[in-house]
């Protein structure tokens, strides 16, 4: 049986651990790239994330180009290794009860849920 947090959605940035990079973070590396010239290599090792998402941020429309490319060409489904399959899945089904688990803690420290619809 599904834990009530699971059907409420995190409504702030903020407190949804999947969110890498804020808005204004965006904004700044954008910035940063454009006017001040900081390469995307620096600016990655600064927000400690990855250079494919500094591209990304600050080359949407090239990401998404790639997004619909993806989705058109099915790249998913060219390269299937059953272990690498199951290991993946393990990972992921480990990543999601650690983020239920803190779904559940905003749910019980009533900041998430508590907005009527």
């Amino acid at each position: 049986m599904p834990r009530k947090s699971d059907s409420i959605p995190i409504n702030n940035k903020a407190l949804d651990k999947r969110v890498k990079v804020s808005d204004d973070t965006k904004e700044l590396i954008q910035w940063l790239h454009e006017e001040e010239k900081v390469s995307m290599r620096k600016l990655a090792i600064q927000f400690s994330v990855d250079r494919k998402t500094i591209a990304n941020i600050v080359y949407p429309e090239r990401y998404q180009k790639q997004l619909q490319e993806r989705k058109e060409n099915k790249v998913h489904l060219k390269y299937y290794d059953k272990e690498k399959h199951r290991e993946y899945m393990k990972e992921h089904r480990e990543y999601m009860k650690e983020h239920r688990d803190h779904k559940k803690e905003l749910y019980n420290q009533k900041l998430i849920g508590n907005e009527k619809i």
